[in-house]
């Protein structure tokens, strides 16, 4: 396993907190429309829906990117199948 430079694991750990901040925006925005949406068919309120899973299912692929660019610099991860282990690594 390589060694990071601090100056890499310190850009990316400050990355990883922007993304926290913004996966628990997405939470409470979640939460705040589940509260708020009737449960009558309204398409204001599934639009809504839709921007906010959206938007979460983009956030987890950023994560998935994260993970192999954390990987590709040397680190490790137990997110990742051998296989995109290897491909981050460009060992495949």
């Amino acid at each position: 396993m390589t060694s990071i430079p601090n100056h890499i694991r310190h850009n990316y750990e400050h990355t990883d907190d922007l993304l926290n901040h913004l996966r628990a925006h997405l939470v409470a925005l979640d939460h705040l429309a589940d509260a708020a949406i009737p449960t009558t068919s309204d398409p204001t309120a599934d639009a809504l829906l839709v921007v906010i899973h959206s938007a979460q299912e983009k956030l987890r692929e950023i994560e998935r990117a994260r993970m192999k660019e954390w990987v590709g610099l040397g680190g490790s991860t137990e997110t990742l199948t051998d296989e995109e282990a290897a491909q981050a690594r460009a060992e495949k």
